[in-house]
């Protein structure tokens, strides 16, 4: 069913907060921190479950990108805890993809521009799903909603631009768009050199161009 009213969707800036007596905090924050890592990879666990139910190219997609993410966020010298953020999100850039028919999903043939309107709602859909059931992984959502911005403003979903784009979906959208090219489903593969000239051509426009440059750099000197 083709979902054409806006509306429905819910804002997903709610904000959850987790509070500790401060006499107990120092003693409580190892067990607390371990037992919110267990339940965060808990709730990513079970949204690669319900991805892998609808289309198993996307969640091992999704798997591949948040590899090449990681790597890439550690080439950039960024803290642990900024790697991390952006595995786990580029994990779950594609759970919005749930809720979007299969027929269309899987289709093919390119998309007509109704079918492709609702494609582009997954981001919103998945930052929806996560901030109203899975609140333990509220941080995700900016970099989650983000990843299909771009450095024009021309993307979707709040045409965003530049720096207002999280670096997390920065990253993600780079590593995305390669991986995509590099193992596409339906269409040949573009090779190494011809994926990094298409990032190159959109470096500036779609992509941070410095970002960029830095991964075509560590792509075609292997450490990528």
């Amino acid at each position: 069913m083709i979902v054409k009213d806006k509306e429905r969707f819910k804002p997903v800036s709610s904000l959850f907060g987790i509070f500790i007596r401060p006499a107990q905090a120092q003693c409580d924050l190892p067990k607390a921190q371990f037992e919110g890592k267990r339940s965060i990879q808990r709730c990513i666990n079970d949204l690669l479950a319900k991805l892998e139910e609808t289309d198993k190219y996307t969640v091992n997609h999704s798997k591949e990108v948040a590899e090449i993410s990681e790597l890439f966020a550690r080439k950039l010298n960024l803290p642990e805890d900024k790697v991390e953020k952006v595995k786990q999100a580029a994990l779950l850039h594609d759970v919005g993809k749930i809720d979007i028919p299969e027929k269309i999903l899987n289709k093919p043939k390119s998309l007509c521009p109704e079918e492709l309107t609702v494609i582009q709602e997954h981001s919103q859909l998945g930052a929806e799903k996560i901030s109203t059931k899975y609140p333990e992984l509220k941080e995700l959502i900016p970099a989650i909603m983000a990843h299909h911005e771009h450095w024009n403003g021309a993307g979707y979903p709040a045409k965003l631009s530049k720096t207002q784009i999280p670096i997390e979906s920065r990253i993600i959208s780079i590593a995305d768009t390669y991986h995509a090219m590099r193992g596409r489903c339906y269409r040949k593969s573009a090779s190494v050199h011809e994926s990094c000239k298409t990032l190159l051509e959109g470096a500036g426009s779609q992509w941070d161009p410095i970002l960029t440059d830095k991964f075509v750099k560590l792509v075609l000197t292997n450490q990528i």
